[in-house]
């Protein structure tokens, strides 16, 4: 294998591992990102409940079912992370040739893309936390592309070395 295809593996490789360890390092700022929307809008936690008839529950379980619901979230979130950070992590290091981290990658890729102008849909006016969220997601959405893309590349290159 000539230089160049070994200095683009090479590349591919670290894009990939950084990408995972990013990723994971993103679920951090999505359960944050969900504590915050539970904490801060009203709005939204009543969206969630908004199907729930509160009046025949007794009051105290209210915050029992609302904290139900965020670690819910949370172990979503932190779990969908990890997959694909660890996964991504193992396949940059040829540890782990499984790629089920990409098909899940390429999901949470195409949720991001949605998130990025929902933002502003649903935004009532357009402040910094909204820039703040957009910029978030713009950010994770190309480190998911880059991350796929370059297992794509580095899957390529593999396969022409040994052909």
């Amino acid at each position: 294998m000539d230089e160049t295809k070994e200095a683009l593996i090479k590349k591919y490789r670290s894009n990939i591992y950084f990408g995972g360890r990013y990723f994971i390092l993103f679920g951090v700022w999505s359960v944050l990102r969900i504590l915050m929307m539970f904490m801060m809008n009203r709005e939204f936690a009543e969206q969630i409940f908004s199907g729930v008839d509160l009046s025949e529950i007794d009051e105290s379980l209210v915050p029992l079912v609302y904290s139900l619901t965020f670690i819910i979230a949370f172990v979503i979130a932190i779990v969908i992370h990890l997959i694909i950070g660890v996964g991504a992590i193992r396949y940059s290091r040829d540890k782990g040739h499984r790629r089920f981290f990409l098909f899940i990658a390429v999901f949470a890729l195409v949720v991001s893309v949605i998130f990025v102008p929902m933002n502003l849909v649903e935004a009532d006016k357009i402040d910094a936390t909204v820039i703040a969220s957009m910029m978030v997601d713009a950010t994770m959405a190309y480190l998911l592309f880059d991350m796929v893309y370059s297992a794509f590349k580095l899957k390529n290159l593999i396969g022409e070395g040994r052909g």
